[in-house]
């Protein structure tokens, strides 16, 4: 199956599970993220704002700024004609997040200091298929790889995602960035390749 039709068939698989299911799992989810060290010490951590039926992050989110640790949120932007993600701080979530395209919450430039990716320590990463290597595919735009293209600074990546997203292998494209581990509700994978300490 290509990317794009296991993209689509992975996400209606998704969007099959209750909101009961769906809250449990992202619990479960959050609890393993907020007990790795790698999240106790960083002080500069990068996050989604979830929207659908994604994991919900947004307790992840309140847990980093009430730990007063550094937030940073994504937002896709035009610049030069290209769509690319810029990188914000936030320290408050009601204030300035706003609504953008497909409901999605995202950081309001007027409101908030822009970030810079080398800033962050640890990066949550969204996803809509895993596999057991820590490979992943997005939502096809390729805002992620280009991203951590961009930098030559070290951080670590986990990919969040249900158990129902993860496949035995993906076929990956030479610019695919794999995450350095990916946790489901179930499982936890650890890209051996990296060597990274979790």
């Amino acid at each position: 199956m290509d990317k794009k039709l296991l993209r689509e068939y992975i996400k209606s698989q998704r969007d099959l599970l209750s909101v009961a299911d769906r809250l449990y799992f992202s619990n479960i989810i959050m609890e393993k993220l907020v007990s790795l060290q790698s999240f106790k010490e960083a002080n500069s951590i990068m996050c989604f704002a979830s929207f659908g039926s994604e994991v919900n992050t947004f307790p992840v989110l309140k847990k980093i700024i009430s730990d007063g640790k550094t937030l940073i949120l994504p937002k896709v932007e035009k610049v030069n004609g290209y769509k690319v993600l810029e990188t914000y701080k936030i320290n408050d979530l009601e204030g300035q997040l706003t609504k953008g395209v497909f409901g999605i919450m995202e950081p309001d430039p007027q409101k908030c200091e822009i970030a810079h990716i080398s800033e962050a320590e640890l990066i949550l990463c969204p996803g809509v298929v895993f596999d057991h290597k820590c490979n992943r595919i997005g939502y096809g735009g390729g805002f992620y790889d280009k991203l951590f293209s961009s930098t030559k600074t070290s951080f670590l990546k986990v990919g969040i995602a249900f158990d129902l997203q993860i496949i035995e292998s993906i076929e990956t494209d030479f610019f695919d960035i794999p995450m350095d581990k990916v946790i489901t509700e179930k499982r936890e994978f650890i890209n051996i390749d990296e060597g990274e300490s979790m």
